[in-house]
């Protein structure tokens, strides 16, 4: 069982469910248990074009803790389109109802420690090179997420590049084991994050041999890229969406 939730373009949650198999005339939505550990089990939804691409490169998407909703469902089949192969890992558990929910399913994370995220993450990735004709791991996260994406990141080895929507970017100061390509996407009006000190942090940290670029989005807040919240901007998300795939079909042709 998954749990999950559908919202309204208002932000409202309509009515919880749970999150099964489905598919439409353009893609496959389906499920698969993709590893344990002694807490529990890990699910992961894996999203794949009907078009046949034999191997491909593949995203695999750390949304925050409010989990796969109907607006973030939107959001990824954008990449779909484009015949992506997508998996989500449930790094939570459990979707969030409320936003003090969600600040506990966000420390329960932080609690469990970077080696233990990045050992569920891990096993996510390992999973789909093996099942599902992957070529290449592009890895995209959002907000908490993102951050979580970024503490981790260092521990996956097999991920080619990283894009981080809004989420924290400043675990990668003075961390000298990043080495891959990341893409960072941020909103002009996010009072949780410094833009002057994540522009400093790029070029702390930029290499030629670590192509690292950091985009404030202008006039927005976090969430402008996701339909069903309130900051959502049309013409920014596919801005950011557009900057997005660049970065992905280079590191992962």
């Amino acid at each position: 069982k998954h749990a999950a939730q559908v919202t309204g373009l208002d932000g409202k949650i309509k009515k919880d469910f749970l999150l099964g198999d489905w598919q439409t005339d353009t893609y496959l939505a389906k499920w698969y248990s993709f590893g344990s550990n002694s807490f529990r089990d890990f699910s992961g939804l894996y999203i794949k074009p009907n078009a046949k691409l034999g191997s491909s490169p593949l995203l695999l998407i750390l949304p925050d803790s409010h989990g796969v909703t109907l607006g973030f469902q939107q959001m990824i089949l954008l990449f779909v389109a484009h015949n992506y192969k997508i998996f989500i890992p449930d790094l939570y558990g459990k979707a969030a109802r409320t936003d003090s929910e969600a600040d506990e399913l966000e420390k329960s994370v932080e609690d469990q420690g970077i080696l233990e995220s990045a050992s569920i993450i891990k096993m996510a990735v390992d999973f789909a090179y093996k099942n599902f004709s992957v070529s290449d791991v592009v890895a995209l996260g959002f907000r908490d997420g993102g951050g979580t994406l970024l503490r981790i990141a260092p521990h996956l080895q097999a991920v080619r590049g990283f894009v981080d929507f809004y989420g924290d970017p400043f675990s990668l100061k003075n961390n000298k084991e990043f080495d891959r390509p990341l893409l960072g996407i941020f909103a002009a009006l996010d009072e949780e994050i410094d833009k002057e000190e994540v522009q400093k942090l790029e070029k702390d940290i930029a290499t030629d041999d670590k192509p690292i670029s950091f985009i404030i989005m202008g006039n927005v807040s976090p969430g402008f890229f996701e339909p069903e919240k309130k900051a959502y901007a049309q013409d920014v998300a596919f801005d950011a969406f557009s900057k997005a795939l660049k970065f992905i079909k280079k590191y992962a042709p």
